[in-house]
């Protein structure tokens, strides 16, 4: 009966070293495969749930500043007529904001409340960036409790850092005073330079 023929060192030490290749080629095969695509994962913001304050008639976003998008801001609030009729003007001075260099807006008010059939909608610009010969001069238009503004887009407008005199705040934080309690409430900042809905394109350009 033939002995088993045994390995020399050498062989040995070969099919060590390879096993150990293996392991690590295998190793950075799975730290790719779980680092890699969460450089390239597309961010899915959630509006979070409304609240209610204690005397406010329609429940609101809870404290804060919340990311969002106008896609997403379609589905949860542009509801009923009304309120698709007022995201159309909303994408619309949105589309025109980000022409002038506007990087990012706050959208507050009732709109973003469970109102049925809210008025208007209130946006906060960000005046840096803005190129002041392509924004829209009615932006900028205040008089008659800024009736020019609701005329062509059906929303009042102001720049985030100028301040309201009558609660010496600037209108980024009176944008998260409840008017009815007084008590802290959310709103939702828009980044227009890499909105989904903008990017697109299925807006027309203001300046036509």
């Amino acid at each position: 009966m033939l002995a088993p023929k045994r390995s020399s060192p050498s062989n040995t030490r070969a099919r060590t070293m390879r096993a150990k290749g293996a392991f690590a080629a295998s190793m950075i095969y799975w730290h790719l495969l779980l680092t890699i695509p969460y450089y390239n994962t597309i961010v899915v913001n959630v509006i979070p749930k409304l609240i209610y304050l204690h005397r406010s008639p329609w429940t609101v976003l809870p404290p804060g500043i919340h990311d969002s998008d106008l896609d997403e801001i379609r589905d949860r609030f542009a509801t009923n007529a009304v309120r698709r009729e007022l995201f159309t003007c909303l994408v619309d001075a949105a589309a025109g904001l980000r022409l002038a260099g506007c990087k990012k807006i706050y959208l507050g008010g009732s709109y973003v409340t469970d109102k049925p059939k809210p008025r208007d909608f209130d946006i906060c610009w960000d005046p840096n960036g803005i190129d002041p010969k392509r924004l829209d001069p009615v932006l900028l238009d205040f008089r008659n409790g800024r009736a020019a503004q609701k005329s062509k887009f059906r929303g009042e407008f102001f720049p985030s850092s100028l301040h309201c005199e009558d609660v010496g705040k600037t209108f980024l934080e009176f944008f998260q005073q409840d008017r009815f309690t007084g008590k802290r409430k959310g709103i939702l900042v828009i980044p227009l330079d890499r909105d989904p809905c903008l990017l697109r394109g299925k807006v027309h350009d203001l300046q036509q």
